[in-house]
Order: C-alpha cells, then structure tokens, then sequence
C-alpha cells in the first residue's frame, strides 16, 4: 500500500498551489481561463470606470488599470498581468481620450508608457511572489514528507535491527550509544530505550570493558576490527564474535563506528564437541585396528604351528582352545559395532516375551567363563530364592549381562573377584556386577556410558576392547524401561554396575534352560555349500564332514546349479554375495527348478550381512533361514538337526 501511495503523493507536491491570498487562483493547465479571466477583467474595469465617470470624470483614465493588473495576477499569473498591461492602454484610448479636457497626445503617450512600466513591474513582481510562495511550499511539503519517509526507514530498520540475533549498535567518539537494538536489554537485562545515552563502558561492565577498550580504540581511530573473545559480562560470561566499523564522514574522519556482536557460545560448544567427536573417532578407529590385530595374531601362529605338522594331541587341544577363544573375542567386537550402528540410526528392537533372570544370567555366565578361566578369576553368584521375571528380549538381555561380566573380568587383575547378585527390590528386578578391578576415575563416571569412551588410552592397555559395550548396555536397558548405574570410589578401588529393570509376576516357571551344547539327533543331511570364499566352503565342509554330513562345495551359482543336476542336496547353504550370480539369483533358480518336485532343498543364506532389515529381506526373497558370518558351529548344526523346521520346506507347487 505505501509502496503504491508514493508517486500519488509526488504528484500532490508538484501541483500544489499557493494559499488563495497569493494566487493564482486559475491552475496553469486551464491556461484559456486564465486569459479569458484577464480580458473580462479589463473589460470590467472600462465598464466600471464609464460608470464612475461623473464622479472621477476625465482625469487619470488609467489609474483604475492598475488594480486590473494586480487582479489578474491574482487570477492568472503574470502572463496574464501582462496582457492586462497591454489591453489597459488600448482600452482606455478607444474610450476615454475623447473626453473635454483631455490632455494633448503626447502627454497621454506617456501616461500610457508610464502605465505600461508600472503594468509589467507589478506583473513581473507578483509572478515572482506567488512562484516564490509555490517553491516554499513545495520545499515545505517536501520536508515534510522527507521526515516521514525517513521516519519510515527508520521504524523498518529499527524493526529488522530487533529482529536479529545479534546486537546492533552505534557509538560516538565520545563512546557513548547513538543506537542499540533491542536484544541489548535482553542482554544485559536494561529497560527498553534505557542504553542510548549510555557510555559503553558503563552497560559492558568493567570486565568487558577490559577487553572491549583497545579494541574500540582502534575502530574510533579508523580501522575495521573483529575479534573473538569470551567476555565476562555482568550478566554472565558469553563468547562473542565482534565487528567494529568506523562511520567515516566526507573528510575522511571518524564520527563514531557501528558495532556488530554477535552470540557464539553455542556455536563454540558444539565446535569443541565435534573436536572431541573427531577426536574419539580417531581414539576409536586406532583402538579397533589394536583389537583386531590382537586376535590375529594368535590365530597366525596357531595356524602356523599346525602347518609343520607332527603335533601332540594336547597342543592341537590347546590350538583349538585358542582359536574358539580368539574366534568368538572378533564376534564380539563385529556384534559391539554393528549394535552400535543399530542404536546410532534408532534401529534395534526388541523381541518381548516372559524371561526368567535367571536363565538369562545361567547363559551369559556360560559365555563369559572361559574367559575368567583364563585369567585366573573366579566369579561368585548370589541369586533370590524365587524366580524372578521380566517383560524382555531373552537374547538382548543376555548380550547386557555378558557385556557387564566381561567389562569386570578385563578391567579385573588375574586370580580376582567377580561378584554377581541378582535380587529383587520391590516391583524391581536388580543385577549387580562387582570387580576388584582399575576402578573409574570420578572425572570418568559421567561419562562412562560415552561413545567409545574409555578411561586408559595407552597403547599399552591391558583390558582391550572398543568402548562401545557400556554404550550397548545402557541403551539396551533403557529400551527395557529399566536403568543402569555405575559406582566407584576411584582409581584402584574397583566398580559396581547395577541394572534395574521392571519386575512382573509369574505363577509358574515356563521357561526351560537351554542345553549346554549341541544335541545329538542321529540325523545326517546332503549338504551343497555355496561360497566364492574357498576357505569359508572347505571349512565348512569338514566341520559338517566330521558331524556325519554329506557334503559338496561351488563357487559360484552357475557351478551350484550344475551341482545340483548330480548331487541331491537335502540343503543348500548360499553365500549372498556371489560374483555375477549373486545368492538371491541363485536361490530363485533353484526355487523355479523344483517347483514341479513334492520336496526341494531348504535354502540357507549365509552373509557377512548380519543386520536385521538383512535377514528379513533373506527370507522374504524365498529363503528358509538367515545365518550371519561369523556363524556358530553349534547353531549351524541345531538348525540341521531340526527335524520341525525341515518339514516345512515344500516346493512351490503350482
């Protein structure tokens, strides 16, 4: 709308026209008015003086004249003054030189010369004033709506300086305000309009102004500056980024400068925690490569040692120890980074059902024992007399207890103790692993459930690990509704981890311990082992060999098709990533060649894909079951011998 209105009110100071005392009072663009108004005004004039005749008789005939000069100034302007100058004479010849008495011509030839002076005088005089009057009114107007506009553009620059995040102000030479926007009494907590007038010394504080003076000095002396500075303002401490621009004038001096500062603190801390993200990452990714290499190592030398051959059956015992032990550490260190990513990208989820704790401890001691063996230590378990039950993923639930067991025996000095105790404390269920162990520093505790976090960065560290275990627990039980604490006097005092989850009530135990083991079913299968990893298959086909499988191996899917024409596999174990045909393929053609038989092999994927969205995208293109590499001989073999799954595996009828 003022955008629109503006050439609307230009056009109104252009024509505006002086007050109806000054005249014209006929507009320019009427300009035949203007004349016309001049011509009756003479003819009036000679009218009325025939009239006054008898009462002014004959002398002076162009006196009255005069007043019709001034009169059409009035009406018209000066152009038509002048033509009532010139009409006047004529006028006044034609009717009044006649008259007795009348003076000789050439004394009335210079009364009218003498008329047309005064005539043109008067016109040329009130032409002036009126156009004077018109050009101080327009100069008036023009202030006037000047003033406004610039009142305007204040108000709008005024608005735009409150809106941002930053404080706007501008400083005298005398280093006081001229202008501040208003975040300067959110800052400093002033009333509005309160800080213009101000020095600038007297709103930073003394502190600030430490650090500002010099600074501002140098902007007052002419040069651009800007710093970044943590200030410690009255109102608290804020790291600021500030420019200061000097307000040059036409001579070159300074009249003061414009300060701009702006808020940082924020941007600060997040720069300092991406330093310390990248720096953990660098942490981490050193940490991994050292983890990794530890296992290799043993497993080179073992796999050396049986290459020369001529080995006891104990060493070959004591071998094969170390390589299940060094086998199932790198699974643990692949699981840990793979739930990682799970809980980076909010992936994990949780299968519920009805868990007795006490199972779920039973098998993660299981799984953390042969590594307590094998430091010496020796873990004590003091359990609740009853059962104890939660709503839980058995699976999840067992890899927090595992976790927690392994953290206390690596972070535990050979021969120590480990105390577990699993109790009830109202509607709760707690699980509570003590070490003798390094202990936590108390700088530590808050952070101990970090990210590959991790108290010792030596490279000579003796407890291993990525950091990313206590991360798992944590974020495992807080799925579960429950909480986990950690406790420590400090370095050398070991530590207490507590879980606590949310207890229910069942009236009878359901749930049965799982075997130890693998059970024996006298059943043998024809298995195809599918792997371009020619390792992988030959492993894998002794390992089924010495369990009374038959066993075949390819390469490649072309080469497992073919296998299929002469060797009747009762399974088909597929590796997913095969070179030109990859599983998926591979499985299809199978699946389309026995679509016509009552029975066709049950096809397995085995991938180093172990993510969930990987095994349900396995089974949804046709595969019957999903294991991920590093697979467990225990687990391969159970799934063979599962006489209830292997009898839902029709073919595709139809």
């Amino acid at each position: 709308m003022s955008d629109a209105s503006s050439p609307v009110s230009s056009a109104q100071v252009i024509d505006a026209r002086p007050p109806a005392y000054i005249g014209p009072l006929i507009p320019d663009q009427a300009w035949p008015l203007r004349y016309l108004a001049a011509i009756v005004v003479v003819a009036g004039t000679v009218a009325l003086r025939v009239e006054l005749a008898p009462v002014l008789g004959t002398q002076a005939p162009l006196l009255p004249f005069v007043l019709t000069v001034f009169v059409s100034a009035y009406l018209g302007g000066r152009g038509p003054a002048l033509l009532a100058s010139l009409l006047a004479p004529i006028a006044a010849t034609i009717w009044f030189t006649a008259w007795p008495h009348d003076a000789p011509p050439v004394q009335w030839g210079a009364h009218v010369v003498f008329f047309l002076l005064i005539g043109a005088l008067a016109a040329i005089l009130m032409g002036e004033l009126q156009r004077s009057v018109l050009a101080h009114l327009r100069a008036a107007r023009a202030a006037a709506e000047n003033a406004e506009r610039a009142q305007e553009s204040a108000a709008h620059m005024r608005l735009i300086t409150d809106a941002m995040p930053a404080l706007i102000s501008y400083i005298g030479t005398d280093r006081i305000y001229r202008f501040a926007n208003r975040l300067y009494q959110k800052w400093f907590h002033v009333p509005a309009g309160s800080v213009v007038g101000r020095e600038v010394r007297d709103v930073l504080g003394e502190g600030a102004w430490e650090l500002v003076q010099p600074r501002l000095d140098r902007a007052l002396a002419g040069e651009r500056v800007f710093f970044e500075e943590e200030m410690p303002f009255e109102s608290g401490t804020r790291e600021i980024a500030a420019h200061y621009i000097p307000d040059l004038g036409p001579d070159g001096s300074v009249r003061g400068c414009f300060a701009l500062i702006e808020d940082v603190s924020a941007r600060k801390r997040t720069e300092r925690a991406l330093r310390e993200v990248d720096r953990r990452k660098d942490d981490f990714l050193a940490t991994l490569s050292h983890e990794l290499r530890n296992p290799l190592t043993p497993i080179r030398n073992v796999a050396h040692i049986l290459s020369r051959g001529q080995v006891d059956v104990l060493t070959i015992r004591r071998s094969a120890e170390m390589l299940e032990r060094q086998a199932g550490h790198l699974a643990r260190l692949v699981d840990d980074l793979l739930d990682a990513g799970r809980i980076t990208r909010g992936r994990i989820t949780l299968k519920r059902e009805t868990v007795n704790l006490a199972i779920v401890l039973d098998t993660a001691l299981e799984a953390a024992r042969p590594l307590a063996e094998h430091r010496g230590q020796r873990i004590f378990v003091s359990r609740a007399d009853e059962a104890l039950f939660v709503d839980a993923d058995r699976m999840r639930l067992c890899q927090v207890m595992t976790n927690l067991l392994t953290n206390a025996i690596k972070y535990s000095p050979e021969a120590a103790r480990i105390d577990v105790e699993l109790q009830s404390a109202g509607d709760e269920v707690t699980l509570t692993v003590r070490d003798q162990g390094v202990g936590i520093d108390p700088q530590m505790l808050p952070r101990v459930f970090d990210m590959y976090q991790q108290g010792d960065h030596s490279l000579d560290r003796p407890q291993g690990g990525l950091g990313v275990g206590l991360t798992v627990v944590k974020h495992l039980v807080e799925m579960h509704g429950g909480k986990v604490e950690v406790h420590s006097d400090g370095l050398n005092t070991g530590s207490e981890f507590r879980v606590r989850l949310p207890r229910i009530t069942q009236l009878a135990e359901v749930i049965s311990h799982p075997a130890n083991g693998v059970s024996q079913v006298a059943v043998r299968r024809r298995v195809l082992v599918v792997d371009d990893s020619r390792d992988t298959a030959e492993s894998l086909r002794e390992l089924l060999r010495i369990e009374g499988h038959e066993v075949e191996t390819a390469h490649d899917g072309a080469s497992a098709l073919a296998k299929l024409d002469e060797f009747r596999a009762d399974v088909v174990i597929l590796d997913i990533g095969l070179p030109r045909m990859d599983g998926f393929m591979v499985a299809h053609a199978i699946r389309v060649r026995f679509a016509n038989h009552q029975m066709r092999p049950r096809l397995v994927a085995l991938t180093g894909h172990a993510r969930e969205e990987d095994r349900g995208a396995a089974l949804r293109s046709g595969f019957d079951g999903h294991l991920s590499k590093p697979v467990e001989p225990a687990r391969l073999l159970r799934m063979l011998a599962d006489e209830g799954s292997w009898q839902a595996v029709p073919s595709e009828l139809g």
